[in-house]
């Protein structure tokens, strides 16, 4: 079944990822901010070009450049303070800045104060998108969901970036200014409110990891790093900046082009925008079917090619009927680059260092912006209108057709890596992981080939190794008998993962043998570590604490209803749910539901107390368990004394 089908029938990644209300939440959210950001714009945009001209125009789009240099700033703010406060507080101060704008139209203030707030508007905006992109690996639990969500968030920006546009030109057709933008203002406060329903509707709470200046700029050198040594990477980023320059000229020229060449008036760009509005609602079936492609790096040329060239067909024509239907296509290749660009991002960058790598590319993406809307006034007076929409659109579409080879070598890289996390995921150990999670279990494996005949792991003798097996057979070995064999997807040394035990059987490649392997340690870090600021119990420890603690890890199996332990128990252990959901009861009423992923028991931990509440299955449910008295020793090693963060209200105990 395509995803396009599932979409329709209620199957399928992107119906369980609207599944989840914070996923929901937060696409509505990003739908109704970037509205505002464009009602907003656009509006100041037409206003300005009746006083100022051309130039004014220009000046307006190139609020994106300030932005991308504050992106530079704002990029991380999410891993620091919670990546929902952040995008809650984001909504909030372009809310307060856009009311700013509207006093400053309605006092007829210069068009330099206007100017100003519009450009602090796009910078506060620069936060948003990172933290976002952060924060959806943390929500779904497959790839295809992740893949999923980000088509769903860019299909909100793109429809929003177009409605936006819309809207701002019929407002300001038809109300002042002043008014006009306050709409932006309600739409950014329902994003402010949507925001926050998602963090309510998460069990846990996020607290401030506390970096300086010093680890922002060396996560952002991080960043920096990965863009560099990842060529995949690299032109994903390469080419959606090629798609924000198309964008920032077209938003400039359009508004000069609708009112001289096509003589379409002051509502002309808004119907301009409208028929690309149409065009990307046209476009929704087509990124639903991308859910369930494999080669993603086709549509995504396809759709900057559809991004470049009616732009240069409109500087062809003086038929506004004509140039209505090139902005459908363009509406369509806008959504469809803008969908591919995020979805391939999502399969390259493990979710680890999603948020730095999308903040670069933002940083840069917003620049090309603001470059293409100040380009624009200067072509038109090089050019002439016409050869300012011709020229600039077919130089983006000649650079597309040198470099479609490296379109393959993306997908090649793409396709590797969702292969991995789907076999990965078909271990029932990692089943129930969410996308960050199993992320954080591919980053460590270790490939390992073995030639046949040779033993991987041997009965009676110790391991902590876990083992996956990518191609090629192996035989299992009891006291000297062959019991089963084995292949891809299979795999085998669980035990040594969770528990101090001697192998039960061996292991031995009967052909040449592709694996990728597992320490106990990485395993640990994994499951327990930081999400979304919100797990730093584990995650704050160094690696040769985690080495140690890892030698003392065990796993429980709870049935449902069964108690793991109650109010008063002398119990000190510290808990990560890998399977399940647990209930959390205090004086006898239910306080809250943890799912996998969760850690719990940090209190009784850092003090040595009883325990103040009860933790009962509500489901079949596996955990790690790790010793309070090994635990306390090594945060005392390596912490110099409990963090602030763990002791915060609210912990289990």
């Amino acid at each position: 079944m395509t995803a396009a089908a599932g979409l329709l029938t209620g199957r399928g990644p992107t119906r369980q990822a609207l599944a989840i209300p914070a996923v929901r939440h937060i696409v509505l959210a990003f739908h109704a901010l970037t509205l505002g950001e464009w009602v907003l714009g656009t509006t100041v945009a037409i206003s300005a070009y009746d006083d100022d001209g051309a130039l004014a125009v220009g000046l307006v789009g190139f609020r994106f450049a300030p932005a991308a240099l504050a992106s530079l700033a704002t990029a991380l703010l999410g891993d620091r303070f919670g990546r929902r406060r952040v995008l809650t507080a984001t909504a909030l101060v372009r809310a307060s800045v856009a009311v700013a704008v509207a006093v400053a139209l309605a006092a007829g203030l210069p068009f330099a104060v206007v100017l100003a707030l519009v450009w602090i508007d796009a910078a506060a905006g620069s936060a948003y998108r990172p933290a976002q992109a952060g924060l959806l690996p943390a929500l779904v639990a497959t790839p295809g969901q992740l893949t999923a969500a980000a088509i769903l968030s860019s299909n909100a920006k793109t429809s929003g970036q177009v409605l936006g546009a819309l809207a701002g030109g019929l407002l300001i057709a038809t109300l002042t200014a002043p008014s006009a933008v306050a709409v932006a203002v309600a739409l950014y406060g329902s994003a402010a409110a949507l925001t926050a329903l998602a963090a309510r509707g998460r069990q846990r709470r996020s607290h401030p990891r506390g970096d300086g200046p010093r680890e922002h700029l060396r996560r952002m050198l991080l960043g920096i790093h990965a863009l560099n040594g990842d060529p995949e990477t690299r032109r994903i980023a390469a080419w959606s900046c090629a798609r924000s320059l198309i964008r920032g000229l077209w938003v400039s020229l359009g508004v000069v082009a609708s009112l001289t060449i096509l003589g379409m008036g002051e509502s002309g760009f808004g119907l301009m925008m409208a028929a690309a509005g149409a065009g990307t609602i046209v476009s929704i079936p087509l990124t639903a079917a991308l859910v369930g492609r494999r080669l993603l790096a086709r549509p995504f040329a396809t759709g900057l090619a559809l991004c470049c060239l009616p732009v240069a067909a409109i500087g062809l024509t003086s038929d506004p009927a004509l140039a209505l239907g090139l902005m459908v296509a363009w509406g369509i290749g806008m959504t469809l680059a803008d969908v591919g660009a995020q979805a391939l991002l999502n399969r390259v960058v493990p979710s680890s260092e999603i948020a730095g790598v999308v903040g670069l590319m933002e940083s840069a993406k917003l620049l090309a912006e603001g470059l293409g809307s100040l380009l624009a006034p200067a072509l038109v007076i090089a050019l002439g209108i016409r050869g300012a929409l011709l020229g600039g659109g077919l130089a983006v579409f000649v650079l597309l057709l040198a470099g479609l080879r490296g379109f393959w070598a993306i997908d090649r890289r793409a396709v590797g890596r969702v292969d991995l996390l789907d076999l990965l995921r078909g271990v029932p150990l990692f089943a129930r992981l969410r996308v960050d999670r199993l992320e954080a279990v591919v980053a460590p494996l270790v490939s390992v080939e073995v030639p046949a005949g040779r033993e991987v792991i041997r009965q009676h003798l110790p391991g902590t190794r876990w083992y996956l097996i990518c191609d090629g057979e192996l035989e299992i070995v009891v006291d000297g008998y062959v019991i089963n064999r084995v292949a891809r997807g299979d795999s085998f040394g669980a035990r040594g993962l969770l528990r101090d035990e001697l192998h039960s059987a061996t292991v031995r490649a009967t052909a040449d043998v592709s694996l990728l392997a597992l320490e106990r340690a990485d395993f640990l870090c994994a499951v327990t570590g930081d999400d979304d600021c919100e797990q730093p119990m584990l995650g704050e420890l160094e690696r040769p604490a985690v080495d140690e603690l890892a030698r003392g890890v065990g796993m429980l199996s709870l049935d449902p209803g069964e108690t793991l332990f109650s109010e008063g128990d002398e119990d000190d252990r510290y808990f990560v749910i890998l399977d399940g959901e647990i209930e959390i009861h205090a004086g006898g009423q239910r306080r809250r539901v943890l799912a996998p992923g969760d850690g719990f028991g940090e209190i009784a931990v850092l003090y040595a107390k009883a325990r103040t509440t009860s933790a009962v299955a509500r489901t079949r449910v596996r955990l790690v368990a790790v010793a309070g008295e090994k635990l306390r020793e090594w945060l005392a090693d390596y912490m110099q004394g409990p963090s602030p963060a763990l002791s915060r209200p609210g912990g289990s105990r």
